[in-house]
């Protein structure tokens, strides 16, 4: 498989810190989520609300043929994740 370096994973990281807007906070939680849990792509475009479990740190997903696995949350993200569902979430469905 391919995977980025060090350098390119920093500016990645950083790129993300740039836009404040909705969108931009909601790209930035992407990048950090695949980041900091080694989700597949398809495991996080089809993740759901209720599979992540931030009193535990846990999310469940749905990985190859169809196995369901729980990925545990780094201590640093959860705080971020729960900001995120309540107010850029929110903000962003009712637009």
């Amino acid at each position: 498989p391919l995977f980025l370096n060090k350098r390119e994973i920093e500016s990645l990281l950083k790129a993300t810190d740039h836009d404040t807007s909705l969108s931009g906070c909601r790209n930035k939680m992407i990048v950090y989520l695949l980041y900091a849990t080694g989700m597949r792509i398809s495991e996080l475009t089809s993740l759901r609300l209720e599979n992540v479990q931030s009193d535990t740190g846990l999310i469940q997903v749905a990985g190859k043929g169809g196995k369901s696995r729980l990925i545990p949350l780094p201590y640093e993200i959860i705080s971020h994740l729960q900001t995120y569902i309540q107010n850029v979430r929110a903000a962003l469905i009712s637009h």
